[in-house]
């Protein structure tokens, strides 16, 4: 097959304009031209004057005569036309409407199979973009190994699935009668408990009625008997001035001082009693309207309790089978490991919302201590948060503002980043977590790491930059991203290999289909070395590396993790059917990789597995 593209490329490509031959022409070496590419020849030949218009073959370089001819277009019909290549292209090309067209070239017939790239290809791709590829055509390709082991492949994938789903059916099946179960039990509760809250009420409604009765009975038989005794006061003050009036008009002395003395006695009498008046007021009503209001507020909190919702863990989908026939060579060294023979498996997962947490957690950003302990970013929390080796929560640090990202500086210090306050924070974990020192930064710091007493940094939207900073706060190297490929725009999170092999993950500009993000590789001096990119990863927020310098990246929108080889080539998909990836860490210790979710309490582990 070989050597059937070879012959084809040798007909169908003219060796001048290096494109399919148009109107091809053939010398008498037999070598064929496009039609303007021998005229145009013929013409620069005749322009120079050159050897009585003999010209060399571009191919062989032998020496063609030129016809006699009036003009160089009758030179050049004098060559006859190449049918051989005609009836090839005309063979390739003719097909029916139904024949899948090639996305490189839309008015050609994908009738070829590239085995190196597994895609269709046309006529015009293997003299091009596919040259040194192994191409089959369509009927051979239906009948080799290689579509028979890709049929099996997807067959087995299949069978893979309906198990799968199967197992998943099941386990929501039993779950709907749990569900259904509780429901049942629940309504009982329910009625039990609305026959105590009714007979609580009776008995409530019958002390309150008995009690309001008897303060009713007591508070107007006392106000009674405080009017009855100012009814009598009111007497007795009126007898006193009617008194006083006939000593006024009376003649006698003795009697006017008489009445003046009794009326006197009288008054002292009634401010006396006056003073002793207290009427009765009972704010009965008022305590009865608090208890009321209290067994309100109690039902209204009952019936307002929210409670978390929890997903329930399913069997993992067992690693894809892929197939990949090859030809061994003789002496060559065993093939490589194919990528799709790697996988990550979930073995666990850890909850991370402490008891003081207000909202659900987004752990944003994390870093590892030397001596084991981990520490995450809850970016809606804004908290710090550190937990021990068995990923056992330890204690939490309270930021001011929303913090992101985090990186170790030492020992027992870590740097964190708050991106709207424009700061960067510098904790120490020794005998707790407290504030060490801050530094001030000209633009919104999100993703953070720490290489040879620097800070790498990026700025996201804000500028798209990607900058160094010393622990003092004096910025050092800058490089913008802004002005490059929109798919470098976004940096969000940063990943230090060595000082010369910084990964920053770009989340790109915009919601384009054509617009993924990539993941930019730059040195030390801040400049692009270059990207990764793939379609199957959509806005990569997070990366980490492993021992080996192998990266595993996570994209938002595809909600999978990608693992990358330190060369930079593709190892495949390890992790699908994520929610909302938003950071990837990987513990050297246990040789885990930890997935984190956004607005999710709980922290999964995997596994990498073959």
């Amino acid at each position: 097959m070989a050597s059937l593209v070879s012959t084809i490329g040798d007909l169908l490509l003219c060796p001048v304009c290096k494109e399919i031959l148009r109107q091809p022409r053939t010398l008498p070496c037999q070598h064929s031209l496009c039609h303007d590419c021998l005229k145009n020849l013929i013409a620069n030949i005749d322009r120079l004057e050159q050897s009585h218009g003999d010209f060399p073959c571009p191919v062989c370089r032998s020496v063609t005569k030129l016809p006699k001819a009036s003009s160089i277009e009758i030179q050049v019909v004098a060559f006859p036309i190449n049918r051989l290549v005609l009836s090839m292209m005309d063979a390739i090309t003719q097909h029916n409407d139904d024949w899948p067209k090639c996305k490189l070239h839309p008015d050609k017939s994908a009738d070829l199979v590239c085995v190196t790239h597994d895609i269709l290809v046309c006529s015009k791709c293997i003299l091009t973009n596919h040259r040194h590829c192994r191409v089959l055509d369509m009927n051979d390709y239906v009948k080799s190994t290689y579509y028979t082991a890709k049929c099996g492949d997807i067959n087995e994938n299949l069978k893979r699935y309906k198990n799968h789903l199967g197992v998943v059916i099941d386990e929501i099946s039993s779950k709907i009668e749990s569900v259904s179960k509780d429901e049942e039990s629940l309504m009982d509760e329910i009625r039990s408990l609305r026959d105590t809250f009714n007979a609580a009420f009776d008995s409530l409604e019958e002390r309150i009625l008995s009690k309001g009765a008897a303060y009713k009975k007591q508070g107007i038989s006392c106000l009674q008997k405080q009017r009855t005794m100012l009814e009598e006061l009111i007497a007795d003050v009126q007898t006193s001035l009617a008194e006083i009036d006939d000593a006024r008009t009376s003649d006698i002395p003795s009697k006017r001082l008489l009445a003046l003395r009794t009326a006197e006695a009288n008054l002292k009498m009634v401010d006396m009693e006056m003073g002793n008046i207290s009427l009765p007021v009972t704010n009965f009503k008022l305590q009865v309207s608090a208890k009321m209001e209290a067994c309100v507020v109690m039902l209204k909190d009952a019936v307002d309790v929210v409670s978390e919702e929890n997903s329930f863990d399913i069997p993992p989908l067992p690693p894809p089978i892929v197939t990949i026939p090859s030809t061994p060579k003789k002496g060559g060294k065993p093939p490589k490991r194919t990528p799709t023979e790697m996988c990550a498996v979930k073995v666990s997962s850890f909850g991370v919302r402490m008891h003081n947490d207000k909202s659900p957690c987004d752990i944003t950003g994390s870093t590892i201590m030397p001596d084991g302990r981990l520490v995450l970013v809850d970016y809606n929390n804004k908290k710090l948060k550190v937990l021990d080796r068995d990923f056992k929560l330890m204690s939490d640090f309270k930021t001011d503002g929303a913090s992101f990202d985090t990186a170790t500086l030492s020992q027992n210090q870590v740097a964190v980043t708050v991106p709207k306050e424009k700061k960067i924070h510098f904790l120490s974990l020794q005998d707790g977590m407290k504030m060490a020192d801050s530094i001030q930064t000209r633009l919104e710091c999100w993703g953070l790491d720490y290489v040879d007493d620097k800070l790498v940094t990026v700025t996201n939207s804000d500028d798209h930059m990607i900058l160094f900073y010393n622990k003092k706060g004096t910025e050092l190297i800058s490089c913008s991203l802004g002005s490059q490929d929109p798919n470098m725009k976004w940096p969000i999170s940063v990943c230090v290999d060595t000082k010369d092999k910084i990964y920053v993950c770009c989340q790109g500009e915009g919601e384009s289909d054509d617009i993924n993000g990539c993941l930019v590789i730059i040195d030390s001096a801040a400049q692009v070395r270059s990207m990764y990119m793939d379609p199957g990863l959509r806005k990569p927020t997070s990366c980490t590396r492993d021992e080996e310098g192998n990266i595993f990246l996570c994209g938002l929108t595809s909600a999978n993790v990608h693992q990358i080889q330190r060369s930079g080539d593709r190892l495949g998909q390890v992790i699908s059917g994520l929610s909302k990836p938003i950071h990837v860490k990987f513990c050297w210790d246990t040789g885990s990789l930890l997935v984190m979710e956004r607005f999710c309490n709980d922290v999964s582990v995997y596994q990498m597995q073959e």
